[in-house]
């Protein structure tokens, strides 16, 4: 009788350790299942994101293309801003410096113009204007 209550609880502890360890495994199975569908995800996440930042990047060099060559642009305006104003600022000296040597102008710039001259250019003018 010992023997078969020995038998009886060795085979009661066999089925209880079998059931154990197939809920262990089942238990693990989950685990990585749940674990292989997280890294699908993340490898197709990983793939969108290499994709994203495949179109960033060219993106970001079309954009410092455009950068470059609106830079260059702005140089070139500014040189030219530059040259004309250089231009400017030494034909205004020329015309101070003709202004004050030349004595035909100081000889014109102080005679008094005629009236009848001035009635003159003033009829043209109205008569031009009317023919507008």
């Amino acid at each position: 009788m010992n023997r078969i209550m020995i038998g009886i609880v060795v085979s009661i502890l066999v089925a209880g350790l079998f059931g154990w360890q197939r809920y262990a495994i089942h238990s693990l199975e989950s685990k990585l299942m749940l674990a292989n569908r997280k890294a699908e995800f993340l490898r197709n996440n990983r793939d969108e994101l290499a994709l994203e930042l495949k179109d960033s990047e060219a993106s970001k060099q079309a954009l410092a293309r455009e950068l470059k060559q609106q830079e260059a642009v702005l140089a070139r305006r500014d040189a030219a801003i530059t040259r004309s104003r250089k231009e400017l600022a030494e034909l205004s000296e020329q015309l101070r410096g003709l202004r004050k040597t030349d004595e035909e102008y100081k000889l014109w710039s102080d005679a008094h113009v005629p009236d009848a001259v001035i009635r003159l250019l003033r009829n043209t003018r109205n008569q031009s204007d009317r023919e507008d």
